[in-house]
């Protein structure tokens, strides 16, 4: 009896294990969360560390390899949760990286999670460097604008299980776009301010991902559909949707063009950008 005993709790143990690493490899298999950006001929994507919560700046040429780009240790992350991961919700705006920092440290706070970070500040990325120093320098640093949005999010649900939140900065205005059980709410940063809008009806089953269209946004949902704010129109997106777990957003800045790319086309990072854009 004892021996059937431990080798149940031997097969519990090894679903266990297998759970966590399929959860993991969710992850694990996209090469850079959410979007590339192209300024000027040059890009910047980001990828997050699994295990230390932290992202690296990829920076680089459109016409050069991939794995040839300069690499930066961002003081910022997101943490990987089992049933709702958080991608790295982030932007640039001239020489500004602007992004959230949820990464599941404990001095992390919401109210300081929201980063404003010169690129020019950077410093190189270097693996064997111990995480926790950007980890302190993601908790404290680099906070000038209070996250009101988020914290108010936080007191007015009891339950967060279904949190999800993107940011975008448009003409130097920031722009926070927070849903929690189907309702979104959009937070404007203008004049040292946070203005709110009212709650839209948006249902969600997983994160969306925002861009910028004119004078507009565009919220890229997760079975697909696409939602136009402040238009509030809703474009189905029919079939062979593009979703956002399984694309990357690519925004060239300089054309103001906007395409998704399977993730599984920068599993060879010894390809360009521009090698990369012409096989999608």
């Amino acid at each position: 009896m004892k021996k059937i005993l431990e080798n149940r709790k031997m097969v519990r143990s090894f679903i266990i294990i297998l759970f966590f690493i399929w959860c993991n490899n969710l992850f694990a298999q996209e090469k850079f969360d959410r979007r590339i950006i192209i300024e000027n001929d040059t890009f910047y994507a980001v990828e997050i560390n699994h295990e230390t919560q932290l992202a690296k700046l990829f920076t680089g040429s459109i016409n050069e390899p991939i794995d040839s780009a300069a690499v930066y240790a961002l003081p910022a992350g997101s943490r990987r949760m089992v049933m709702n991961p958080f991608p790295f919700a982030w932007d640039l705006y001239g020489d500004t990286l602007y992004c959230i920092n949820y990464t599941a440290y404990a001095q992390n706070s919401h109210i300081n999670s929201l980063k404003s970070i010169p690129v020019s500040t950077l410093e190189m990325y270097d693996p064997a460097e111990k995480p926790v120093k950007k980890l302190m320098q993601a908790a404290y640093a680099n906070n000038k604008v209070q996250n009101l949005p988020l914290i108010k999010t936080y007191k007015k649900y009891i339950y967060m299980d279904d949190l999800y939140f993107d940011l975008i900065v448009n003409k130097g205005v920031i722009y926070q776009f927070i849903c929690v059980k189907n309702e979104l709410t959009v937070w404007k940063y203008e004049n040292m301010n946070w203005e709110q809008s009212e709650i839209i009806p948006f249902v969600t089953e997983g994160y969306f991902s925002v861009y910028a269209a004119g004078n507009s946004f565009r919220l890229l949902k997760s079975n697909g559909d696409v939602y136009l704010y402040p238009d509030n129109i809703l474009i189905p997106c029919g079939t062979a949707c593009p979703r956002p777990e399984d694309v990357i957003l690519v925004e060239n800045r300089k054309t103001n063009e906007v395409v998704t790319i399977q993730h599984h086309f920068f599993d060879d990072t010894s390809q360009s950008l521009t090698e990369i854009l012409k096989k999608n």
